[in-house]
């Protein structure tokens, strides 16, 4: 006999406070989770590469009518060229299941979720509808308690990480999706680690219009850096600082977030990024605060006796893919 498949319903519950102050809570998602097999559920990443713990991955592929994916926006066209899609096994079942945001999925503003779960053979168990959630990646499983309450799960799970607030990450329970919330390290007590922890998971569109709107900022170099390149990050005071504190007594000195990078090739740059000011506290001390949106104060390539300045994030990404070394980059 075919295995059937049973529509389940997805609560919401209150929050509770959980041991090492973990916040859990049980997610609703309203409405019929639609779950009959009436074909395969043959998806697969765009790019096999894309790791989607790390950065935004897309899939394509076909999906049984029954996914429901037209409710969030998603059509048969769209699936065969390729959607933002999160691969994991959330129910641990060792097959792959997929979370798939609706249209308008920016990393910006919350979309609806839908979890194509799958058994064994590749048909369709169940469709559950999570959210509205801005940002999801993959949680993957782990035995131990992480540095900043990142929670204990013997499967996949999804995550959308804090940025200046908690990290939500969802497991999946029997029947429902679980909310375990921390504090993230973009909570961190330090003004530094605050904001480049704010820099870098910025969308790339931020900095730039023609950068991916899906990408943070710190994923989307890393990807343009490519194998072997190394890079640092730094708060500094865009060199407006004079280091006399009588003089800068009082002034609003800007906050900038420096990277800096070489690549195999020889090939240097360097980024600054202004994300805010710093304050001088009643006691002495330095703290500081975020911008609204970061601003790109200068994109540069290291020449050795000199720099030459690219006109902006888009030249260097173009740069650094086409692997270029640096006598050559610098010669603009």
């Amino acid at each position: 006999m075919r295995p059937t498949c049973q529509p389940s319903i997805v609560r919401r519950g209150a929050g509770v406070l959980a041991p090492a102050s973990i916040v859990v809570s049980v997610v609703f998602g309203l409405g019929n989770l639609l779950a009959c097999g009436d074909g395969p559920v043959e998806l697969r990443l765009s790019d096999p590469d894309c790791d989607p713990a790390r950065k935004a991955c897309t899939c394509e592929g076909t999906v049984p009518a029954s996914a429901g994916l037209a409710t969030i926006g998603r059509s048969a066209e769209g699936l065969r060229s390729g959607v933002p899609c999160v691969p994991g096994d959330f129910d641990g079942n060792g097959t792959t299941d997929y979370a798939i945001p609706g249209t308008g999925y920016d990393c910006i503003r919350p979309v609806d979720v839908r979890v194509l779960f799958t058994r064994r053979g590749g048909g369709l168990a169940r469709a559950v509808d999570l959210g509205p959630i801005a940002c999801i990646h993959l949680y993957l499983a782990r035995e131990e308690v992480g540095e900043f309450g990142e929670p204990v799960s013997d499967r996949d799970g999804l995550v959308q990480w804090g940025e200046g607030g908690d990290t939500d990450v969802y497991l999946w329970d029997e029947d429902r999706f679980v909310r375990r919330s921390y504090a993230s390290d973009r909570e961190a007590t330090s003004f530094e680690e605050r904001a480049i922890g704010w820099a870098m998971s910025r969308p790339a569109s931020r900095l730039l219009d023609a950068l991916p709107a899906d990408r943070r900022f710190g994923d989307w170099l890393d990807d343009v850096c490519g194998t072997g390149c190394d890079w640092t990050v730094e708060l500094n005071d865009c060199g407006e600082a004079t280091g006399d504190p009588a003089r800068d007594a009082g002034r609003s000195i800007p906050a900038c977030v420096d990277v800096t990078g070489r690549r195999p090739t020889g090939l240097a740059f360097a980024v600054s990024v202004v994300v805010g000011v710093f304050d001088r506290r009643s006691d002495g001390g330095v703290d500081g605060r975020l911008a609204d949106t970061p601003s790109v104060r200068f994109v540069h390539l290291d020449c050795g006796d000199g720099v030459r300045r690219l006109a902006d994030l888009a030249e260097l990404g173009e740069l650094l893919e086409s692997g270029v070394d640096r006598s050559v980059a610098c010669e603009g």
